[in-house]
């Protein structure tokens, strides 16, 4: 193995799909050899690692319910890849906003996204070019939210007349230019160093094997303006 050949002492990952029984069966296999593993972020299904997490649900439960508390009723999701584990909770908390607030699931308002810029890109435009387009998105992380204010830029479409949006995770780049994205706020920073502590710690007391135990680092939500609605809609 990689990791026995460089003489890895632990290792941090954040697995690219929930479904990866390959990359879970190598992960167990390292704790087998005395090499603990922690996993950020994303987690693995049917395995016990241990792990540095976000609580996707209910951020993206809040960030619906802002878009509903600012008047909106047509509210459509662009999903990360059904293989990701954040990207499914984050559509099981639009949903859960929605059905709690009663307000119907419209399955033309639920288009799938890859966590990238130009899938995102292209889900914004069969948004918009709907019969009954949305007056608002919920962007599932911060690469989709580029990709809708990709297109919105192109098309001359303004934000809080056109369409409103809240994304999933903030855009460093967009405070450069002073960009107001009302956007689910996380502390990355946080969450690594706890990751790191993790390891740490099961490399001091020389646990390899993980005992499923997870951290869910805080977010807020930060509402900048994105998510107001125009009053003539």
């Amino acid at each position: 193995m990689m990791a026995e050949s460089q003489r890895l002492s632990g290792l941090l990952i954040t697995p690219i799909s929930e479904l990866d029984e390959v990359t879970r069966d190598k992960l167990i296999q390292f704790e087998s050899k005395g090499i603990p593993v922690v996993l950020v972020d994303r987690n693995i299904r049917n395995s016990s690692l241990d792990g540095v997490f976000v609580e996707n649900y209910d951020a993206a439960y809040k960030a619906v319910e802002a878009l509903i508390q600012n008047g909106h009723q047509k509210i459509a999701v662009i999903t990360g890849p059904n293989t990701s584990m954040p990207g499914k909770d984050r559509l099981k908390g639009y949903k859960a906003a929605l059905k709690d607030y009663g307000i119907g699931l419209r399955e033309d308002y639920v288009v799938s996204g890859d966590f990238k810029i130009m899938k995102a890109y292209e889900r914004t435009r069969e948004l918009l070019e709907l019969p009954d387009p949305p007056t608002a998105i919920f962007a599932s992380n911060n690469q989709t939210s580029l990709g809708v204010l990709k297109y919105l830029t192109e098309h001359k479409l303004k934000i809080g007349r056109d369409i409103s949006i809240v994304g999933f995770d903030q855009i460093e780049s967009l405070k450069i230019i002073d960009y107001s994205l009302s956007t689910i706020d996380r502390d990355a920073r946080k969450q690594g160093y706890q990751a790191m502590e993790m390891l740490i710690d099961k490399l001091t007391r020389k646990e390899s094997q993980s005992s499923g135990r997870k951290i869910f680092v805080p977010y807020q939500m930060v509402l900048r303006g994105s998510e107001k609605i125009n009053k003539l809609q």
